[in-house]
């Protein structure tokens, strides 16, 4: 059938392949499918749309099970429910909108308890409350997060307060003043970041400037060049930090690289990490496969093996070398030159 003027559709049912250019009210039409709906003003509780096309849309209300759908403007949008592949670019009030899955959203003002957005494009979003399950979306310029929970694939450009983000994974944060306690965090690139109070589980993180960390716990691949206090940060995995002034009680950092450290507490378990200028290094235990170039002072360093030591000077206490003290003696005067002077 070709319609190209409708004025009322009311409970129009089972209907496919169809084209309808102008429709005033549409009611309660369901299981519409392969339409191309240009204007319409008011749909009332469009239910079951697949692979629609709409261009002017002003009040969308309760539509459920939408996918495939082209919005380009939409000022109220209602309980939008189950929306797939949407292009939304200008979207004023979203309210419930939940299911969103695929959309393209470049400006947002107020969104609401948005739930369950994925593979979403934000540019510009000034408050954004109760976010929960949004992936693979870009957040470009976000002032107040809220609550934001379960964010994945995000790009974050410039976050002013982002508090009680939970479940961020695979995001970039440029400019991110007070983060709160973000938790959860995987895949994020964090550029210049101020204070990240109880910081948990982050992983893939590249954290470049960062001032005060609290408790990050669990980071995993990150890149840390500035951190200037790192306290009690644990299980740190494949990070690289190239000035760290106080570390604290970091515990369980594998594969990570340190250049300038100067008190680092209570390092444990550090494994395949290349450490060039350490000052204090004080209660260093289990460290294997290390390759030091200048330590200051290393109080008792415990359980060292296949480590390069370059400038070892006061070495407190040296507990666990393979053979005792007279024949290490003995080795340094027959077979070593220059041996390192206390």
């Amino acid at each position: 059938m070709r319609i190209e003027e409708i004025t009322g559709c009311v409970w129009a049912t089972g209907l496919s392949n169809m084209r309808m250019k102008e429709i005033a009210g549409c009611g309660r039409a369901t299981r519409l499918a392969n339409m191309r709906l240009d204007e319409i003003t008011t749909c009332g509780r469009a239910t079951g749309l697949a692979d629609v096309r709409m261009d002017e849309i002003t009040g969308w209300s309760c539509a459920t099970g939408l996918s495939n759908m082209r919005m380009d403007e939409i000022t109220s949008c209602g309980r939008t429910t189950g929306l797939a592949d949407v292009r939304m670019e200008e979207i004023a009030g979203c309210g419930w909108a939940t299911r969103l899955a695929n959309m393209r959203m470049d400006e947002i003002t107020s969104c609401g308890r948005t739930t369950g957005l994925a593979d979403v494009r934000m540019d510009e979003i000034t408050g954004w409350s109760w976010a929960t399950g949004l992936s693979n979306m870009r957040m470009k310029e976000i002032t107040t997060c809220g609550r934001a929970t379960g964010l994945a694939d995000v790009r974050m450009d410039e976050i002013t307060g982002w508090s009680w983000a939970t479940g961020l994974s695979n995001m970039r944060m440029k400019e991110i003043a007070g983060c709160g306690r973000a938790t959860r965090l995987a895949g994020v690139r964090m550029d210049e970041v101020t204070s990240w109070s109880w910081a948990t589980g982050l992983a893939d993180v590249r954290m470049e400037e960062i001032a005060g960390c609290g408790w990050a716990t669990r980071l995993a691949n990150m890149r840390m060049d500035e951190i200037t206090v790192w306290s009690w940060a644990t299980r740190l995995a494949d990070v690289r930090m190239d000035e760290i002034t106080v570390c604290g009680r970091a515990t369980d950092l594998a594969n990570m690289r340190l250049d300038a450290i100067t008190s680092c507490g209570r390092a444990t378990r550090l494994a395949s990490m290349r450490m060039d200028e350490i000052t204090v290094w004080s209660w260093a235990t289990g460290l294997s496969n290390m390759r030091l170039d200048e330590i200051t002072v290393w109080s008792w360093a415990t359980r060292l093996a296949s480590m390069r030591i370059g400038a070892f000077r006061l070495p407190s206490i040296i507990i666990l070398l393979s053979k005792g003290t007279e024949q290490v003696r003995a080795l340094l005067a027959n077979g070593v030159s220059n041996p390192p002077q206390e």
